[in-house]
């Protein structure tokens, strides 16, 4: 579950579930690529252009941040 800064962001649980997936030591290569398949996917759903990450500070851990940005098509 995402943290309540990044429930809104566009495909930023199956973005996440791709980046767990590639850290676990227990690595499963067939695992990482359906969920990466998943996460182009909702991409394209979503016209999602690019993703950040950030970190900020918060008491004792470091808390990172996710986010995406959509583009943008003027209509005519």
């Amino acid at each position: 579950m995402l943290p309540k800064e990044q429930e809104g962001i566009p495909c930023g649980v199956q973005a996440l579930a791709v980046l767990n997936c590639a850290a676990e030591v227990k690595y499963q290569e067939h695992r990482c690529r359906y969920l990466l398949a998943q996460l182009r996917k909702c991409i394209i759903e979503n016209e999602v252009s690019e993703f950040s990450l950030a970190t900020g500070s918060t008491s004792n851990f470091t808390k990172g941040f996710l986010s995406a940005s959509r583009r943008f098509i003027a209509m005519l």
